[in-house]
């Protein structure tokens, strides 16, 4: 059995720019191809040393939703197949919407005075 890490995303493995001003290395795109988003090296080296031991099964958690997450630079990483989206409201696995778990979420979230976005 694979050990498993957890690692958020926003503002632990990059930020924006406006954020943290020294952040080098590309993170993310938006839909017109603007970069949005940047890793400092040293952020690069912390996710570095995780996507070298081929042992971790590396779960990105994010609050974005399903496609924001595929604009991230990560996303696209082979190793990385599994994610939790959108407040764990949408779950990826082999790099798949997993339908069943956000029509029960959806559900679930429904029954809230507050729902959740779709």
């Amino acid at each position: 059995m694979k050990n498993l890490l957890f690692i958020d995303l926003d503002d632990t493995i990059f930020q924006t720019k406006r954020k943290k001003q020294d952040g080098i290395i590309q993170a993310t795109e938006s839909p017109n191809s603007e970069t949005i988003s940047y890793m400092t090296e040293y952020q690069k080296n912390f996710i570095d040393i995780f996507l070298a031991n081929e042992e971790l099964k590396i779960i990105p958690v994010t609050a974005r939703d399903f496609e924001q997450y595929k604009r991230t630079e990560i996303s696209k990483n082979n190793r990385i197949t599994s994610a939790s989206t959108f407040f764990g409201g949408l779950i990826i696995d082999n790099s798949e919407l997993d339908i069943k778990w956000q029509k029960h979420i959806i559900a679930s979230y429904s029954k809230l005075k507050t729902s959740m976005p779709k």
